[in-house]
């Protein structure tokens, strides 16, 4: 996990939306106090520990705002982000737990906004691959 996160503010570059910046120190800020937590954490949450462990890093690729008429629900937020992951993708239920934490710390920032993860293997292909 560690190798993916002394990028991830590298990846979005100075000339990208401050808010987007804001997004992504939020995720890679999220991430690193989940792990830190997992320290403390012992063998009865060992599927939140390796839910954890198993995820390189997660990166905002796009905030888009869509006005739709009030009947329809007005101002739609939606954050779209890539999750990448070392660690069996069903395993894990789809990254439930890290998937909600980084939904309402986004949440906080912006409020309303609908979150939309992708989930990418990057594992190569061999013995223990869940294809």
């Amino acid at each position: 996990m560690i190798k993916l996160l002394n990028i991830l503010s590298e990846q979005v570059n100075s000339k990208s939306d401050k808010l987007l910046k804001s997004i992504q120190s939020i995720i890679d800020q999220s991430l690193i106090r989940m792990n830190k937590e997992t320290e403390e954490m012992g063998l009865g949450e060992m599927e939140h520990i390796n839910e954890i462990e198993s995820i390189e890093g997660i990166i905002a690729t796009g905030f888009y705002i869509t006005n739709l008429p009030e009947e329809y629900g007005g101002q739609v937020k939606r954050l779209r982000l890539d999750m990448y992951v070392n660690g069996p993708r069903y395993g894990f239920e789809d990254y439930r737990n890290t998937r909600s934490e980084i939904k309402y710390n986004i949440n906080k920032l912006i409020p309303g906004t609908d979150v939309e993860f992708t989930i990418k293997d990057t594992r190569t292909f061999g013995p223990g691959i869940d294809y």
